[in-house]
């Protein structure tokens, strides 16, 4: 019993799987399984029933050492869906103490697109704080009748309050597929020594 209750302790597992399909009622979310403290709100439908809007909730807002999020999004053939969120993304200061678990915080989100769909994945902008040990990988998979577009928007540290990124690591990568064929791959290590921050790119 000891050992099954250190390990909730350490892991916070979360993880969220959507299914759009397309009607002549328009698109509709066909199927949610959720797990962990990710939810969505009821898709609504602001540019009419072609386009389902969703929110992507995580009450906790904001991930910690041991969290590890999972979102699918399956948008089937001819449904189109804008994603978003309700506010930033964080992964917060890690955990130092390694003996009570991993100081790693991961998000993972996969989208896959079937013929005609559409996916507009727009998050909020992803906070990275100062001695954070963020992973956030996000993967496409779409067919060549298809069409995704999306954002990637990552602050390090919180410079408006002068806490500079000045520790910890923050790994990303995005990675594109058509019809199974890797078209875009973009993966980045931060740490402070790389110095992006001093560079005109960060």
């Amino acid at each position: 019993m000891t050992v099954a209750l250190d390990v909730t302790k350490s892991h916070w597992l979360a993880s969220l799987d959507l299914e759009l399909g397309h009607s002549e009622h328009g698109t509709q979310l066909t199927r949610t399984k959720r797990s962990g403290p990710l939810t969505i709100q009821k898709a609504f439908y602001p540019e009419g029933r072609d386009c389902a809007h969703l929110y992507l909730l995580h009450p906790p807002a904001g991930i910690v050492s041991g969290d590890k999020l999972n979102v699918g999004i399956d948008v089937q053939d001819k449904a189109h869906t804008l994603v978003t969120t309700p506010g930033a993304n964080r992964f917060y200061r890690a955990r130092t103490d390694l003996s009570i678990g991993d100081s790693k915080q991961t998000q993972v989100t996969q989208i896959t697109l079937g013929g005609g769909a559409k996916c507009e994945h727009f998050p909020l902008e992803t906070i990275v704080y100062n001695q954070a040990d963020g992973i956030n990988n996000v993967e496409v998979r779409l067919q060549k009748n298809s069409m995704y577009c999306g954002w990637d928007m990552t602050c390090l540290g919180l410079p408006s309050s002068s806490e500079s990124f000045t520790g910890g690591s923050f790994t990303q990568l995005n990675t594109l597929y058509c019809d199974d064929i890797l078209l875009y791959h973009d993966r980045v290590q931060i740490d402070p020594t790389s110095q992006i921050q001093q560079h005109d790119a960060g």
